[in-house]
């Protein structure tokens, strides 16, 4: 867990580097919760791309409060919206999305009559 604070550290300060006066973006993403350290407020999320953000990956996120992740355990599918104030990025969202179900996605099985 120390390895995960240290790189979302390491992350924090440097897009604090890119300095003030920059509007507030949000990004939505959507992944599997891969840990969670609700004492430091930590959720490590492997997501897929997060468009005009970054590509898809394993990353630790901080909350910005940590009752966000009240609920949220290791394995759940999530949807989450990160917030960039241009001094830091932290997760402002998460909800837990139900799995895609394989009888939902008509590609993934033939049938055969």
């Amino acid at each position: 867990m120390y390895k995960v604070l240290m790189i979302a550290a390491a992350l924090l300060a440097i897009n604090s580097c890119k300095g003030g006066g920059q509007a507030i973006k949000t990004y939505d993403g959507v992944g599997v919760v891969v840990s969670v350290d609700r004492d430091a407020g930590m959720v490590q999320i492997k997501h897929q791309d997060i468009k005009g953000y970054m590509t898809a990956m394993t990353m630790p996120f901080k909350a910005k409060r940590p009752s966000l992740l009240d609920g949220i355990s290791v394995g759940d599918n999530v949807e989450f919206t990160l917030r960039d104030d241009g001094y830091g990025v932290v997760l402002v969202r998460i909800e837990k999305k139900a799995p895609v179900s394989s009888a939902l996605n008509p590609g993934s099985r033939i049938l055969k009559l």
